[in-house]
């Protein structure tokens, strides 16, 4: 292994060599490569293409690229390293000389410059660094009390900083210093006007706002005219943009927001500040004051109808005799669960009996005594119906029940009864739903289809 020639390793840059492994004496196998770190200069990194290569016997060769990595932090210097080849107890190694190169450089200022409200809030905002191979920046510092930087992050090519103006801060240009003044930037400081005569928004936490702000063009201390207007706050849910001095505010604050006041600033010198002169770019202030969020609506109810039936069936001619009535709940605002069906009011229960009673209506939560809303079998097709358009049905059942009352209709065991109430009951539903139940048997409920003297005749 040899090195035929010196590499020169500049910053922020790499040079590589071949490493070549050669077998002498019929030698077989893997050889591992490694670098000796104790000649390796500060600043330098380095990493070989491949950490082993394979010789198969005499005459054959094998080759990995060792590159070397330079850093503006590294020393100028001609520098031996040693790289070592193994295989098994067999050891060899090689000298390839590295000879490093320091550009000299006098960073006297870092361009770009920043706009900072004396708000109190950090600005971040990143500069370019035009020197060739600068130092990697790790203090910024202010000769004004009233404002802080920090670098943030420091590349070869760029430092990021956050710079902060207290609400002492004068408006002007200051000049900051990165390591101890290696290299230096200016910030403007820009008002943020008292309130500045500009429009409290109000907003509940969840909802959203926009609202237009006509400010001054006063405002602006600088020649020219004003230009394109921007919105700031330390809540980020508040923004917007304009022209000259109408400005739109949006406010979109999210629903987890603590009720309070929010600032906004309104800046009409975007773009046209000149940091050379000691004018103010006067913004103006105002708030957002956020309302507790309102209560989520309820959901809405969902209601059931069913049309249940109980009595006798005759298998042989499917003749069902009994009883039948409807069966309605709802979910919500308020819970019903509620059975609506006729029934005899005096009279004997005798059928063949006389004089015969009075045929009635009514909404119950309980029902007959012989009713069981929970077991009685269902004629509804599909089971009951359900959905937030059946809770609109429950009216005209009440409605019916009234008319049926206020008839004051002779019972009949033959009809008119209560299947006969079940039957104008279902008439009365504003339902486009055919067919949604199902006559029980063969000849049905006795007096089913019976017309209601008074209601219907």
């Amino acid at each position: 292994m040899a090195a035929p020639y010196t590499a020169v390793l500049l910053p922020q840059s790499s040079v590589s060599y071949s490493v070549t492994a050669s077998s002498t004496n019929g030698q077989t196998g893997y050889v591992s490569l490694s670098l000796d770190p104790n000649g390796l200069p500060a600043g330098v990194s380095y990493s070989f293409s491949t950490w082993q290569v394979y010789l198969s016997g005499t005459g054959s060769t094998a080759t990995s690229y060792l590159t070397f990595y330079g850093s503006p932090s590294m020393p100028p210097g001609t520098f031996p390293l040693h790289v070592v080849g193994m295989m098994g107890s067999l050891q060899h190694s090689a000298i390839f000389p590295l000879s490093t190169q320091v550009t000299t450089f006098q960073v006297t200022s870092v361009t770009g410059s920043a706009i900072v409200h004396n708000t109190g809030q950090e600005v971040q905002v990143t500069h370019n660094v035009t020197a060739g191979n600068p130092p990697t920046y790790t203090t910024c510092g202010s000769a004004d009390s009233n404002v802080t930087c920090r670098v943030i992050s420091s590349y070869w090519n760029s430092v990021t900083l956050g710079i902060t103006a207290g609400t002492s801060a004068l408006h002007g240009t200051r000049v900051l210093s990165l390591n101890g003044g290696s290299a230096t930037l200016q910030a403007v400081i820009a008002d943020r006007g008292g309130g500045g005569g500009l429009p409290t928004i109000t907003v509940p936490a969840g909802e959203s706002a926009s609202v237009d702000v006509d400010v001054p063009i006063e405002s602006c201390y600088i020649d020219g005219p004003c230009g394109y207007a921007t919105v700031t706050s330390p809540a980020g849910w508040i923004s917007g943009g304009g022209f000259d001095g109408l400005v739109e505010v949006s406010v979109d604050p999210p629903p987890t927001t603590p009720p309070g006041s929010y600032a906004y600033s309104i800046n009409l010198c975007n773009g046209f500040f000149d940091p050379d002169e000691e004018y103010s770019c006067q913004i103006g202030g105002g708030d957002v004051e956020v309302q507790a969020a309102p209560p989520p609506p309820p959901p809405p109810p969902i209601c059931t109808l069913d049309f249940q039936y109980r009595g006798l069936a005759f298998p042989v001619i499917g003749l069902v005799v009994g009883h039948s009535y409807l069966h309605f709940t709802q979910s919500a605002g308020p819970v019903i669960n509620d059975v609506i069906e006729g029934f005899e009011q005096g009279g004997a229960s005798d059928c063949g009996s006389y004089p015969p009673g009075t045929l009635l209506a009514w909404q119950n939560p309980n029902g007959l005594p012989a009713d069981n809303k929970n077991a009685d079998p269902s004629a509804t097709t599909n089971g009951a119906l359900i959905g937030a358009y059946v809770c609109a049905w429950l009216k005209p059942l009440q409605d019916a029940v009234s008319r049926i009352n206020a008839a004051h209709i002779p019972y009949s065991c033959t009809g008119p009864n209560s299947n006969s109430v079940t039957r104008y009951m279902l008439s009365q539903l504003p339902t486009t739903i055919t067919p949604w139940w199902t006559y029980p048997g063969v000849f049905g409920l006795t007096g089913f289809y019976t017309l209601l003297p008074g209601v219907e005749q």
